[in-house]
């Protein structure tokens, strides 16, 4: 049964490093049950642990809570563990979204961990870095991106975040286009690197397939010695048939011989029912040698059929599983970027749009908007210049990062004319002639 809980921890842990969170979750349960069963003094943490990381992949802070607590209360459990659940209790307060007190309050229990423990974990720079963020410490975020983060890809992304804090919208998006080059890159070698690994992994299954091959040309020697004795009994036998025939025809001149001596004849005759009997004999083992010999060739007629077929279909299965292998890496690969992008496109965007209403004595102001997909067309702005409003509110044509774009050049355009105090009817015909502009794919916006 440990063979089978191995099984699916492995499993577990490849279907997470493709992202199929699904399948891994239900993997790792299989094994965690696995081993509640049969192996109940065993070490669950570093299982929940995984758990903990899929679930938090997921996006379901409840079940990594769960996770958490357990491995806290596990009294197996090692202090490496134990430091890796704090942080993960950390992070479960980033996904949430949480205050600086409660992030606070985890951070310095965590650290109580760490001195216990006498070193930080994996997950130190990301905690770190959260909370140099939160407290407006921006010098120390960039000395934790200079210092801590070796890879390029997540310096570009904690880059572009410290940027956008410190509303540097501009560094923000050149951040976020360097790290969308570097992940198109590192996701490149990785497929490399994986296709390298699959190559060492058929170039091992070839390697032991042609052991076998080699074991079966062994075979086949062997049964090719076993055909040539065959051969060479059966000479002997056809030698052997000869020289019985040329016995029968001695045994003939010998009746002639009978009939012509009659004195001999009662000795002649019993020779050759003497000699009969042996014939019999003889014949009666030769073809239980031959019943022998047909048995063996049809045997080792069978063993070779069997042993192409086996080699056949293990060849075609290998060939499947690298194919389907290929195409789901890079699905995989495809999906979880766009996904990144479109998030990170959607902060941006709502980024854009005026949060915090000018004060004003009686005038009220708010304005809310959640699009339906990450990114969408609608925008909305408002300001306060020499005691007049300027206010509008648009629907761009279409849908996702097309419209996107479309909505934040018009809203460019609308602040910039509004800051030069035009009436409404000009500001409308400006933003017109602007946007239509060589505008080839006819986009257009309806704006109030």
């Amino acid at each position: 049964m440990y063979g089978l809980y191995t099984a699916n921890y492995v499993l577990g842990t490849i279907f997470s490093s493709m992202a199929q969170l699904d399948e891994a979750i239900s993997h790792y349960q299989d094994a965690l049950n696995i081993l509640k069963r049969y192996y109940p003094k065993e070490n669950l943490s570093a299982l929940y642990l995984a758990m903990a990381r899929v679930e938090r992949g997921r996006k379901n802070t409840d079940k990594v809570e769960e996770y958490v607590d357990y491995v806290l209360a596990d009294s197996k459990a090692t202090n490496l563990h134990r430091m890796s659940a704090m942080s993960y209790r950390y992070m479960i307060q980033m996904d949430r979204h949480a205050g600086i007190a409660v992030r606070d309050h985890v951070y310095q229990e965590r650290e109580k961990m760490k001195a216990v423990l006498g070193h930080d974990d994996n997950f130190g720079y990301i905690i770190e870095y959260d909370q140099a963020l939160i407290h407006g410490k921006y010098d120390q975020c960039k000395n934790i991106i200079d210092s801590l983060i070796t890879n390029a890809e997540t310096k570009a992304r904690y880059s572009a975040r410290l940027s956008y804090d410190m509303g540097d919208y501009k560094t923000a998006y050149v951040q976020l286009l360097r790290y969308k080059r570097l992940c198109d890159s590192a996701n490149n070698d990785k497929v490399r690197k994986q296709s390298y690994d699959m190559g060492i992994m058929l170039d091992k299954e070839r390697a032991e397939n042609e052991a076998k091959d080699l074991r079966l040309s062994n075979q086949a020697l062997e049964m090719s010695r076993i055909a040539g004795e065959l051969k060479r009994r059966q000479l002997e036998e056809d030698a052997l048939n000869m020289s019985l025939q040329v016995q029968q025809s001695r045994l003939d001149e010998m009746e002639a011989q009978r009939q012509n001596d009659s004195l001999m004849a009662g000795n002649k005759e019993l020779q050759i029912s003497e000699f009969h009997t042996k014939m019999k004999a003889y014949e009666n083992e030769k073809r239980s040698r031959r019943n022998k010999q047909i048995a063996a060739a049809i045997l080792a007629g069978l063993t070779f059929c069997f042993i192409g077929i086996y080699a056949y279909s293990r060849r075609q299965q290998l060939r499947r599983l690298k194919e389907a292998y290929d195409k789901l890496e890079e699905t995989t690969t495809a999906k979880e970027r766009i996904e990144s992008e479109l998030r990170i496109a959607r902060d941006i965007q709502m980024s854009m749009l005026p949060h915090d209403p000018p004060k004003y004595k009686g005038l009220d102001l708010y304005a809310f908007m959640k699009p339906a997909k990450e990114v969408g067309g609608d925008l909305y702005d408002f300001s306060i210049i020499d005691d007049k409003v300027y206010f509008c509110v648009g629907d761009v044509s279409g849908k996702g990062v097309p419209a996107s774009l479309f909505m934040a050049q018009t809203l460019r355009l609308f602040r910039a004319l509004a800051k030069q105090r035009h009436m409404p009817a000009k500001i409308a015909t400006m933003l017109n002639d602007e946007l239509t502009e060589n505008n080839d794919n006819g986009m257009f916006v309806t704006m109030f």
